[in-house]
């Protein structure tokens, strides 16, 4: 009679629990299915946050680290062979100015015969340029040894690059819709640019404009806009500090005075010869290089010792008007301390971090999507193959509200594939997604010294802030 009683009681009480089974699984499923969206976002900020730690880690000033995807074997290989042509153009130079100098006394021309104890006299003195001209090659050797030593480099965190530099489209929210911007070319290495910037040249030259007293005038000019822009639209404070971008930093030294206002900055370059200097004069200056990792290839001796440089002996076309400056050394770095109106300093010094890499390349990633809160360039923009591919990316790293300041001339090299007039170029930026809030021209010189020829160009200097 009970088995009868349970039997009907659980007949009656059956499609009430079946309906209370399945509302408990429903509930379940959904509340799954948000389990799983929340960990997707928790994942997505989890990555963001390595990311960050991956370039800019603690609070306090650490020696800047090198981000790239390169080997070291293969960085070692790139700027040895940069040293050993360096080597092979010191060789012939230094040849033929010691056999410049024997021809000068050895002339046989009829109008000499008359002078011969003055053209002696010439020759002499040419001799004795010419032992000064083969000891400032051998200057520059020693600073282009150190300054071409192999570096440390960490490899990216996965997704935090476009590591198979795969054809991919950024995406840019405006006001009024979602546009697709573009689709850069597969990046392929030893490209055009890469190989204009891979040269010691170009690292002389370079290091010698931002790091000696000889470009005091230029990167002051160049710069102060730029220091003077963010200061004034993103003030530095203890509290906050925010994230800058440095595209085609060079040698470093925007990078670094942007760091001495307080800002964390990460600065990236196409050159391996560009980031080997950088790294070597930023940890200099920044007083961090005696704290960074340890090389045993590097002569740790030579950390404290003077490095000097001596840039005009290596142009033909220097033009002096005296051999003053041809033979001049320069102490390398040349820093100045920032101070207020009252003298006082007031230097903050933020973290930097360096990449290697190319532009588009490396910052078109969804985990680079709106990670700045303001980018500088300066003198990038016409270095570029495909500016409009560039001004995409620079708004894709940049923070709605964020702000890109740019100098620089229209210079094109020979391998842009868009060399745009700034009509069109300043269409482009605005349909890309920017407000133009200044725009000025102006005006860089660089020569040193009393010279007959200098360099000079005409800039444009922009504010852009991002919609």
């Amino acid at each position: 009679e009970a088995e009868k009683k349970n039997r009907a009681f659980s007949s009656s009480r059956g499609p009430e629990l079946r309906s209370g089974v399945s509302e408990e699984l429903i509930m379940c499923g959904g509340f799954g299915w948000i389990l799983v969206w929340l960990f997707g976002w928790f994942l997505l900020l989890i990555s963001k946050e390595m990311l960050d730690h991956e370039t800019f880690g603690q609070s306090q000033a650490l020696p800047v680290k090198v981000i790239g995807r390169e080997t070291r074997q293969a960085l070692a290989a790139t700027l040895q062979h940069q040293l050993d042509q360096y080597r092979l153009a010191m060789s012939k130079s230094v040849a033929d100015a010691h056999a410049g100098a024997d021809k000068v006394g050895s002339r046989k021309e009829a109008v000499f015969k008359s002078k011969a104890d003055e053209l002696r006299a010439v020759s002499a003195r040419v001799k004795e340029k010419a032992a000064k001209f083969a000891r400032c090659w051998e200057r520059n050797y020693d600073a282009l040894e150190y300054l071409l030593s192999p570096f440390n480099i960490q490899k990216p965190l996965a997704g935090s690059g476009n590591s198979q530099h795969e054809e991919v489209s950024i995406n840019v929210n405006t006001s009024e819709d979602q546009i697709v911007l573009y689709q850069p070319r597969r990046h392929s290495v030893n490209t055009p640019a890469e190989a204009a910037y891979n040269d010691w040249f170009q690292v002389v030259f370079h290091v010698a404009r931002d790091w000696t007293e000889v470009g005091r005038e230029a990167i002051r000019s160049v710069h102060a806009p730029i220091l003077e822009e963010f200061t004034h639209r993103l003030p530095p404070s203890s509290e906050r500090k925010y994230r800058l971008l440095v595209p085609g930093c060079g040698s470093g030294r925007l990078a670094f005075d942007l760091s001495q206002l307080g800002y964390n900055v990460e600065a990236s370059d196409i050159s391996a010869c560009a980031v080997s200097a950088a790294e070597k004069m930023l940890n200099r200056a920044r007083g961090t290089l005696s704290h960074a990792d340890d090389r045993p290839e590097l002569d740790r001796a030579r950390i404290s010792d003077e490095l000097r440089l001596c840039p005009f002996v290596l142009s033909p076309t220097a033009c002096q008007i005296i051999d003053e400056y041809r033979f001049k050394e320069y102490t390398l770095p040349w820093v100045e301390n920032l101070v207020d109106q009252e003298g006082k300093d007031i230097c903050r010094q933020g973290n930097i971090v360096l990449r290697l890499g190319e532009f588009v390349a490396e910052y078109s990633s969804e985990q680079m999507l709106a990670r700045f809160d303001g980018i500088a360039t300066s003198f990038f923009l016409d270095s570029t193959e495909d500016v409009v591919s560039t001004v995409a990316a620079i708004r894709h790293v940049l923070k709605r509200g964020g702000v890109w300041t740019n100098t620089g001339p229209l210079h094109y090299h020979s391998h842009a594939q868009i060399p745009l007039d700034w009509e069109d170029l300043r269409q482009v930026i605005e349909t890309t997604g920017f407000e133009l809030e200044k725009v000025e021209e102006a005006e860089e010189m660089w020569a040193g010294g009393r010279r007959l020829r200098t360099n000079s160009y005409d800039l444009i200097f922009f504010v852009a802030r991002a919609l």
